[in-house]
């Protein structure tokens, strides 16, 4: 049974936090790499994309709650999941 409404929304929501959450770590791994992948450390040209990566690992973690909504959902109607 295809999913329609707020159940809908809820599930692709969580997908979508799982998502951020996979690009900000490896977004992050490789900021840091080439970051500090030499002697010279940080470099200020970096910090744009470090806000950029906080940006998306903030998105992924608000997303969590969309993936508790789902997870409640699918306890309460065994058949849902």
């Amino acid at each position: 049974m295809p999913l329609t409404g707020r159940p809908a929304v809820v599930y692709r929501a969580a997908r979508l936090a799982a998502l951020f959450d996979i690009v900000a770590a490896v977004g992050w791994l490789a900021l840091l790499v080439g970051a500090f992948g030499d002697t010279a450390g940080g470099d200020p040209s970096l910090d744009l994309w470090f806000r950029v990566f906080q940006a998306i690992a903030l998105a992924g973690a608000l997303g969590a709650f969309a993936a508790a909504a789902d997870l409640a959902r699918v306890w309460r109607d065994g058949q849902a999941g």
